[in-house]
């Protein structure tokens, strides 16, 4: 069989194409092929899909009241395949800190992860654009940097 003579910033391109169930697929064909015992990771790796169809964050939405003093959380329970509605109410100011927070751990473990993937880098910084943006729209005074 002839190996394909690729680059790591060609094959990067090639998988920002393809949809995460691909992704997993092609890595569960990968570590199957491998030589070394890694069961539990490909265990692992099949739970993905079933445990992002529970994330909170990914059923959710973000509504701001129209004075901006307050952000309301919409968190949406999909267990039981009945959709009910949780509403959590901070301030701006807390929604605002809960952001940065974790703008500042995503940066965290992509330094000490050493992963120097242009993607991700681009999402955290993306990540604190949105978060400038949100703070431009809403007035300065409900927010402190």
């Amino acid at each position: 069989m002839r190996e394909l003579g690729i680059t790591q910033k060609h094959a990067e391109i090639v998988f920002a194409s393809l949809n995460s169930k691909a992704v997993l697929e092609i890595a569960v064909c990968l570590l199957t092929e491998a030589s070394d015992d890694n069961s539990d990771l490909i265990r692992a790796i099949k739970e993905i899909p079933r445990i992002a169809r529970r994330n909170h964050l990914t059923h959710s939405s973000i509504h701001f009241a129209s004075d901006g003093s307050e952000v309301a959380f919409v968190l949406r329970d999909i267990a039981s395949g009945k959709f009910k509605y949780r509403p959590l109410s901070r301030t701006v100011q807390q929604f605002y800190d809960a952001i940065n927070e974790l703008h500042a751990a995503m940066v965290e473990v992509q330094t000490l992860s050493g992963v120097t993937d242009e993607n991700f880098i681009s999402y955290t910084h993306g990540a604190r654009a949105s978060l400038d943006e949100i703070k431009s729209g809403i007035p300065t005074s409900s927010i402190e940097s």
